[in-house]
């Protein structure tokens, strides 16, 4: 079966180098989308690659089960030696299995994701009815995010269904009330197509906002939407679930704004900003400070601030001695209530899912790894929305998780190795204990950053045209010192205020040292690297390079770990300078 958890078994790992059958289909899709999005122009045989892709699936079905009888792998026979299951050996025999998959894979995409009905779309003044998918908050109190119209006008009936870019400034009034996301909302402005190609006509061209609206189109969002607060009318309130979603929202600022003595309101916003994610608190100068040190990212809520999150609430059950199969059924809805409070954002929800099918495999007794997870979630989230795979959120996460586990973690197990040698004994001291414990940390922090920031460079170069090229650097620290914000905030959630307002005391002073020190850094010691790389289907192709390292450097020499990501890093960012140089 394509698709089966295995026992865990030592014997099966050490002998089967790959053995995440579901890695080479993810690929299949993920290089199907990057291609329907670089030759869109291939839609109208969408239809034939669903027949094509069917009957190879078919052909490689039957050809894989004429070849072993009764179903059965030759790796799983009884009283048989197993068999070393290499990738070559696996392509050659489902090879027409991952071709089928792309084919119906490419069919799948030009299904779920329109074509622009509008290419000559002239700006106008116009209403429409919308769907707010997801509502963020920026400076000067204006409101932006992505929304699905409803209701077009007259002679633009095809508008309906498609996604704009919204944003509401609040110049001549304020909103009727709170915008939450699922609301459906009448806007009143001027809409505007989002300009890919070069200067049409004298006056209409980028401007400055020329890498934001490649990135608009690159997620399929064709048109973008400006109105002042005055042109909005909510026409019909928002679903329960958005509903509870804010409500948690509103918990969360309460309790970290619980009777904070003595802290300013720079650190006290940086502080909700880093446990919310709303970066609209941060001044501009923290923005520019903590972009120029390449750690804007411990503001995103993604595996980060989630992994920290579990990791307290497991210490938190394995304290209250929890019997460990129940510890998903208490962790995961606590876990998830946090997920909600952020908005439900996209990368938290992620990492979410990835943590919970994780987490549920171990306990069901099922052989699943940390990067099985990651494969699973990603294939997940692609067969709800394929247009995913060029948003900035899914990829990075995905490929800075798959870098953690393609670098990071055998460089630290490498570091761990040779502290053990030398320092800490059969019989351990209490203060070896401590010793070992704060390297772990420290170590462990620094190697974990140091795998996301090559996976990071080349993504940050297609996304914003610049690398942070010391945030191999700064990273580790503010990776550190996040981890004991968001740990100290969660568990101010769960407690009194006397006891939140402490807690939230000591995190507000962390993040002010944070932001001190990102000022400090950003002056003295950052370096920015202007590098462009182009192209819809660059960071796709980015993300699956690393995902098909993670998934073949399984149990392989550890050494090759250490020369493989970064060399891709350099090898694309090289190849992004050349291209765009010459």
């Amino acid at each position: 079966m394509l698709f089966r958890w295995r026992k865990s078994s030592a014997r099966q790992i050490r002998r089967n180098a790959f053995f995440v059958p579901l890695l080479p289909y993810l690929m299949s899709g993920i290089l199907a989308f990057a291609a329907c999005a670089r030759f869109e122009n291939l839609r109208f045989a969408g239809g034939m690659f669903l027949l094509l892709g069917a009957f190879l699936f078919i052909c490689g079905l039957t050809l894989n089960f004429l070849a072993c009888p009764d179903g059965i792998e030759p790796a799983e026979v009884p009283g048989k030696t197993f068999r070393r299951l290499t990738f070559c050996g696996w392509a050659q025999k489902n090879l027409l299995c991952v071709c089928g998959v792309f084919f119906i894979c490419a069919w799948y995409f030009f299904l779920r994701v329109p074509p622009n009905p509008y290419p000559d779309f002239t700006p106008r003044e116009i209403k429409v009815s919308a769907v707010l998918d997801d509502v963020s908050h920026g400076a000067k109190n204006s409101v932006y995010g992505t929304a699905t119209i409803v209701v077009a006008p007259e002679g633009l009936e095809n508008l309906k269904g498609c996604k704009i870019w919204y944003s509401i400034w609040q110049n001549s009034g304020a909103l009727p009330e709170r915008l939450v996301a699922s609301q459906t909302v009448s806007l009143d402005g001027v809409m505007k197509d989002v300009r890919t190609g070069p200067l049409k006509s004298r006056g209409r061209g980028y401007g400055k906002s020329a890498s934001f609206e490649r990135y608009l189109a690159s997620r399929f969002i064709y048109f973008k939407m400006s109105c002042d607060a005055s042109g909005v009318e909510i026409i019909k309130p928002a679903n329960y679930r958005e509903i509870f979603y804010d409500w948690l929202n509103g918990y969360m600022r309460r309790s970290l704004a619980a009777d904070i003595f003595g802290v300013d309101k720079e650190s006290s916003d940086t502080y909700a900003a880093m446990l919310l994610g709303d970066k609209s608190k941060l001044t501009k100068e923290q923005k520019q400070s903590f972009s120029d040190t390449g750690t804007m990212h411990v503001f995103a809520i993604s595996g980060l601030h989630i992994g920290f999150a579990a990791a307290l609430i497991y210490a938190l059950l394995r304290s209250a001695n929890v019997y460990w199969k129940f510890q998903p059924l208490v962790a995961l809805p606590v876990l998830y209530m946090y997920v909600c409070a952020c908005g439900g954002r996209p990368s938290a929800m992620r990492a979410f899912a990835m943590i919970a099918v994780f987490w549920i495999a171990m306990v069901s007794g099922r052989g699943i790894k940390s990067f099985g997870a990651l494969a699973i979630a990603a294939a997940a989230a692609l067969a709800i929305n394929p247009a995913d795979l060029f948003d900035a959120g899914f990829v990075l996460s995905y490929a800075i998780v798959a870098s953690i586990f393609l670098y990071g973690i055998p460089l630290y197990q490498f570091f761990e190795a040779g502290y053990n040698r030398r320092f800490f004994s059969f019989e351990p001291t209490r203060f070896q204990i401590f010793c070992k414990r704060a390297f772990s940390f420290a170590a462990g922090g620094f190697c974990i950053s140091l795998g996301a920031a090559f996976a990071a460079a080349p993504l940050s170069a297609h996304y914003f045209s610049y690398v942070s090229t010391m945030s191999w650097l700064y990273s580790p620290v503010f990776v550190f010192g996040a981890g004991i914000v968001v740990g100290l905030g969660f568990a101010g959630f769960l407690l009194p205020n006397f006891l939140a307002a402490f807690l939230n005391w000591v995190a507000c002073s962390i993040v002010g040292w944070m932001s001190a020190f990102a000022v400090w850094g950003a002056k003295n010691y950052a370096t920015a690297l202007k590098v462009s790389v182009p192209g819809m289907g660059a960071a796709a192709l980015s993300l699956a390079a690393y995902l098909v390292l993670s998934g073949l450097m399984d149990n392989r020499n550890p050494l090759l770990r250490f020369v493989l990501p970064p060399s891709l890093s350099l090898a694309i960012l090289s190849a992004a300078s050349i291209f765009q140089n010459g």
